[in-house]
């Protein structure tokens, strides 16, 4: 049923990689934790959404979470994608405290909480063109598919308003305790199936080939440079930075770690934080390594994809390889 599950963000990755390399007293510290917790709470309130999509039938649905697909010179991403042989459904998840205002006129959506207004864009137009945008994508591959979308809230406690009587607009605002009769009632209207198993199969293959990660340049939003990170290899175990060497160890003055896949975890921020590629000079000069020999064999024994020549060989980072190594 499930054909890719949620992600914890990589954008929530990259903000906690991001907190640990900067000194404890940077003055950027309070934005990054505050936008991280928004992050966080997001991402919850998506996880609390999938409890609902359990009742739906194992056998009729296919379910792909957190998906981010190419259409000609861009990305689209959606919350969660529901495929049957009928027809499709694209679900926009808001995890929102306090009271929300569905402003249509305005395309906005206004949230009023601790007397504080915050306006955020209309999800309903964002799922929106997420449908038009996943209709091109599959008619790349002549395939014709009723799709629907929903907007759902999913914090029970959310109090929701909106500045129009358009029904088919309101009815596009769900909670997460509806989207399983939302889903039932939309299978009704399409007794008769327009993909075979055959389209399922070709079309979930796409969808987890062509899946991308988004991966953002985060020094550049918060106006920071790759010198104001601490450097150093880090601690896995309570984070302090730098380890020294000692052979093949990685030694922690403070928690009294020992180990080698420090090295690992450090990387996995350097990849996070910096770039997606590493030489061995960048190597040597972020973990504050003595030489280059050291170096060589840290990457060798990575056993990294890498492209280039000798002199210039990029060694390619992904988030794939670390949750493979890290567990």
């Amino acid at each position: 049923m499930i054909k890719r599950q949620r992600d914890y963000p990589l954008s929530a990755l990259i903000l906690e990689a991001l907190l640990r390399r900067l000194p404890p007293d940077h003055e950027k510290k309070k934005w990054i934790e505050k936008d991280l917790q928004k992050i966080v709470v997001g991402f919850r309130g998506e996880q609390s959404l999938d409890y609902y999509l359990n009742f739906l039938e194992h056998d009729t649905y296919l379910i792909f979470h957190d998906v981010r697909l190419p259409i000609h010179n861009h990305h689209f991403q959606m919350d969660s994608l529901i495929i049957s042989s009928h027809f499709i459904f694209i679900l926009e998840i808001k995890n929102l405290y306090g009271k929300i205002t569905f402003d249509p006129q305005f395309n906005q959506l206004i949230r009023d909480y601790n007397d504080v207004k915050e306006v955020f864009p209309d999800p309903v137009i964002q799922v929106e063109n997420h449908k038009q945008q996943l209709r091109k994508w599959l008619h790349q591959y002549n395939f014709t598919v009723p799709i629907y979308t929903s907007v759902v809230i999913s914090n029970p406690k959310t109090i929701i308003q909106a500045n129009t009587t358009n029904q088919d607009y309101l009815q596009k605002i769900i909670r997460s305790t509806n989207i399983v009769s939302t889903i039932t009632k939309t299978a009704k209207k399409h007794p008769n199936p327009v993909l075979s198993d055959k389209d399922l199969r070709k079309i979930t293959r796409l969808v987890l080939k062509q899946h991308a990660h988004l991966h953002k340049n985060e020094l550049k939003k918060y106006q920071l440079t790759e010198e104001e990170l601490l450097r150093g290899v880090r601690c896995p175990k309570c984070d302090h930075i730098p380890l020294t060497k000692k052979g093949k160890l990685w030694i922690c003055c403070k928690c009294s770690y020992q180990g080698t896949d420090a090295i690992i975890h450090s990387l996995f921020d350097y990849y996070l934080i910096v770039r997606p590629t590493i030489t061995n000079a960048q190597l040597r000069k972020f973990f504050e390594l003595s030489s280059t020999s050291i170096s060589a064999k840290l990457l060798s024994s990575l056993k990294l994809p890498r492209t280039g020549s000798t002199k210039n060989i990029q060694h390619h980072l992904s988030r794939d390889y670390f949750e493979s190594k890290i567990r």
